[in-house]
């Protein structure tokens, strides 16, 4: 197992260990670096969590101005700015609760989440990542679908509890006797978050202080990954956010179909099922045209041009399919679009790969296929086509 040493001494006090909600700080710069086109500034102490443990860093305001990214690098945590700030100089700094603590209720859902299957299922959380856009958590085991709901249901439960957030940081010789969740093996100081009965995890995160202040947690999708299982969750404004989206659409389906909200799923089915009843009867009446077509078509010794309007892939390809046996050289169908044709021509006597070159190349075109069969698309009109055609020997 791989190690990895644990912060004990910084150059910034991290003030968001023991305080997850504070806000707004002060504090005085110890260092100002350039990052590129950035700058990296360093704090006495700070609020802003840096990018870790699977959780992007916090952005804000440092005496007004934008802090785009909070990261940590080498052990120092290092504020990023498109303006400098001068060594000794006091900040006043602001920490964007509107991303920063959505991101709390998530993470600390995450553990309830994984310290459940850990201790259901045996499942060792081997992957997470927290973003603004998702959040996803690997498991080292393949899971059924009453697995997860069962886990879904007791974490809610976790949270309805409102039980405390702990946050331990156990001498060496007591954490030696406990058993606690870690994806690395830790040396030095070791942050523990306890959720009491349910789950004691090392992480470096701030977590809210109450399983209540999650709100709820809802796992909306699930799949087969290395082995185990990728599960997405979401907790808190999120998972209410992601509810609401759904019942406007549910709202919105429910009006196109003229059906309640609670029998939209019949009414996708009854929609569904007359759909397919008019795709078979289209399909029966295209294949009598293009068997119409057909009719139309004669034996040439040398090759056919068709041109065509409102046809689609399968019939277009009988079509040619049909013209090829016809003839003793090319078969080639152009249907009218809005800007040019699309095209289809097919042989059984020539090697129509070059040609698809020189069609492009001639007529604006693009689109290749086999030996047997080209197809693509052309923006010229009906003359230049047939003169291209005539052309061919």
């Amino acid at each position: 197992m791989k190690q990895k040493e644990q912060n004990e001494t910084s150059l910034t006090e991290r003030l968001y260990e023991d305080a997850p909600m504070c806000e707004t700080f002060t504090a005085r710069v110890v260092a100002c670096v350039a990052r590129g086109t950035h700058y990296g500034t360093v704090l006495d102490r700070t609020a802003f969590f840096p990018e870790g443990g699977g959780q992007d860093g916090d952005s804000g305001l440092l005496n007004g101005i934008a802090v785009y990214d909070t990261v940590e690098e080498n052990g120092t945590i290092l504020h990023v700015t498109a303006q400098p700030f001068q060594p000794g100089e006091a900040v006043e700094g602001h920490v964007d609760f509107g991303k920063r603590f959505p991101r709390m209720q998530c993470h600390t859902a995450e553990h309830i989440v994984s310290g459940l299957f850990h201790a259901r299922y045996g499942c060792n959380n081997v992957g997470f990542h927290l973003s603004d856009r998702e959040v996803t958590l690997d498991v080292d085991k393949p899971l059924e679908d009453e697995e997860i709901a069962a886990v879904e249901q007791e974490a809610n439960r976790v949270i309805w509890q409102n039980l405390p957030v702990r946050i331990l940081y156990p001498e060496p010789e007591a954490l030696e006797k406990l058993d606690y969740r870690s994806k690395l093996e830790l040396v030095g100081r070791v942050r523990l978050v306890e959720i009491p009965g349910y789950d004691l995890c090392a992480c470096c995160a701030p977590h809210v202080e109450r399983t209540g202040a999650i709100g709820q947690v809802k796992l909306i999708s699930s799949m087969h990954y290395k082995g185990g299982m990728r599960l997405w969750l979401l907790a808190g404004a999120r998972a209410l956010s992601d509810y609401s989206d759904r019942v406007e659409q549910g709202r919105r389906i429910s009006q196109i179909l003229s059906v309640p909200q609670e029998k939209i799923a019949a009414g996708v089915l009854r929609l569904n099922e007359e759909a397919g009843e008019l795709r078979r009867r289209l399909a029966a009446q295209f294949r009598k045209i293009n068997a119409m077509r057909k009719e139309r078509l004669t034996p040439a010794e040398g090759n056919i041009l068709i041109f065509e309007t409102d046809m689609e892939g399968a019939e277009i390809r009988d079509l040619v399919q049909y013209g090829m046996s016809l003839c003793g050289g090319l078969c080639g169908l152009f249907v009218e679009r809005a800007e040019g044709f699309s095209y289809c021509i097919g042989s059984m006597t020539h090697d129509l790969r070059p040609l698809a070159g020189q069609l492009n190349a001639a007529l604006s075109g693009k689109g290749g296929g086999s030996a047997t069969m080209i197809q693509g698309s052309v923006r010229a009109d009906r003359a230049a086509v047939r003169a291209f055609w005539n052309g061919l020997s």
